[in-house]
């Protein structure tokens, strides 16, 4: 394809060479041009294969400073994508004075509203907040002109289709609307074709659909055991950070409980827990504070933490996306990383289903004198 230099414009190329960012990856490049043409398109792309920068630079590279109410619109399903997102885009927008706003539900609505009145050209939120603003006739759409739905295959469920639909029809017929997810199945096809204008379908494939940087250990354990031998492991890898996976919300907090009783420094990131309680769980993690943070799945995507190279799914699911999604916390940027999974002997279909789908080897470990062999 062409030079990205001739696909953008002056300012942005600068601000980009500023960033250190030179060359395109496969997802940028495949859709760059259709992006720019203003062509309606769904993409499915692998977790940290670059999906931010694919929908944003076609977004800051149209933003027309004469026009001073939003023109685009980033859409996402949770608080944390919505404010990671925000934080990539927010370091490119203040080096090209292109102002954007970060509109969630967990937010003051009033600081919401005191940023509005900088009259942002990018805004970045979640459904239910967006359309509190134009009720309250404080967030122009007529002048969108592309809307991106980020993790389009959640924001076309059942929970949040009639809220990303109502913000669809806010703006007008003639807008551009992106989808991108690494995981876009028929049904968010179908779903996404009835919203869409002909929207062309981009299938980015890679030799595995989970990074390859990353590793996959399976430790074979009875439900009884299962405790012991996380702990043990946390021992044995010597983890100073990871992210535990847990399926139930229940099992979140009792995980908390027991791993702190062997004192291992662990916090809860759940639906129950506040926005002010998530805040600081998040935050704790970050700095070192605690270096367990267990989680449901509700948190599998959406989540950035660096220096972070270790998952532990304390139990596996069936659904091979979810998979996916949590072991796609790490072994993002091509860093390297360990995904290990605690497998109980009537799960091991399971694991060999997961493997097939996904296109991964898992390699068996064992634990002897609180180190980590091959079994």
């Amino acid at each position: 394809m062409s030079n990205i230099n001739d696909l953008l414009n002056e300012n942005l190329n600068d601000v980009l060479k500023q960033h250190n960012f030179y060359k395109l990856r496969k997802v940028q490049e495949e859709t760059l041009q259709d992006s720019l043409n203003g062509t309606d398109i769904i993409v499915r792309s692998s977790t940290g294969s670059g999906k931010t920068l694919s929908y944003l630079l076609p977004i800051l590279n149209a933003i027309d400073d004469s026009i001073k109410t939003p023109q685009a619109i980033v859409l996402a399903p949770s608080y944390e994508l919505a404010s990671q997102v925000y934080n990539v885009a927010y370091a490119l927008c203040k080096d090209l004075n292109i102002e954007v706003a970060l509109l969630i539900g967990s937010a003051n609505i009033d600081r919401q509203l005191s940023k509005l009145k900088n009259k942002p050209k990018l805004i970045i939120g979640t459904s239910g907040r967006i359309l509190k603003l134009v009720s309250l006739k404080k967030l122009k759409m007529h002048t969108i002109k592309t809307i991106v739905l980020d993790e389009g295959d959640r924001l076309l469920s059942e929970k949040h289709l009639n809220n990303t639909e109502e913000v669809i029809k806010k703006t007008l017929r003639d807008r551009q609307l992106v989808l991108y997810s690494a995981t876009i199945d028929d049904l968010t096809v179908d779903v996404a074709k009835t919203i869409m204008k002909s929207p062309l379908l981009y299938n980015i494939k890679e030799d595995s659909i989970v990074p390859k940087n990353i590793v996959h250990h399976t430790f074979i354990t009875t439900k009884r055991d299962k405790i012991p031998t996380l702990r043990k492991i946390i021992s044995a890898y010597k983890m100073n950070k990871v992210l535990l996976f847990t399926s139930k919300q229940t099992d979140a907090n009792t995980l908390v409980d027991k791993l702190n009783f062997h004192n291992k420094d662990a916090i809860a990131l759940n639906g129950e827990i506040s926005s002010i309680e998530r805040k600081d769980a998040l935050d704790g993690f970050r700095s070192g504070k605690y270096k367990v943070l267990v989680c449901t799945d509700i948190f599998s995507r959406g989540l950035d933490i660096e220096k972070l190279f270790y998952v532990i799914n304390f139990d596996l699911t069936e659904d091979f996306s979810i998979y996916q999604h949590r072991v796609g916390r790490i072994g993002r940027t091509s860093k390297i990383g360990t995904a290990i999974s605690l497998v109980e002997p009537t799960e091991v279909g399971i694991l060999s289903f997961i493997g097939k789908n996904l296109n991964i080897k898992f390699d068996k470990k064992g634990l002897q004198d609180g180190s980590v062999i091959d079994q």
